[in-house]
């Protein structure tokens, strides 16, 4: 995501992790691929003669593909929903007025 200017509105369902959406989204920023390394790759890919039905590119793209291939989808999962915060959101938007 590189748009900086991006914000959740004040009643967002998501208002009780604000900051854990800005700095999710500040972290993805500084560790993304940039995005013309990215297009190139994912058009080169695609324009092939025979391309593949699912294109892999981006950092960390192949321990992703390594993981969702040949790991526990439920593993791989519990990965990823920590990576990003939502075993704290959940835990926060679960003791808000969703109790």
């Amino acid at each position: 995501m590189s748009n900086n200017e991006t914000t959740l509105p004040e009643n967002s369902l998501y208002s009780s992790m604000r900051d854990l959406f800005q700095e999710r989204r500040t972290k993805d920023t500084d560790e993304a691929t940039p995005t013309d390394t990215y297009a190139r790759d994912v058009v080169s890919k695609t324009l092939k003669s025979r391309p593949s039905a699912y294109i892999w590119s981006g950092k960390f793209s192949s321990l992703i593909w390594l993981l969702s291939t040949f790991g526990s989808i439920t593993v791989f999962d519990s990965m990823m929903f920590k990576r990003f915060g939502l075993d704290i959101f959940t835990k926060r938007w679960r003791s808000s007025k969703h109790t």
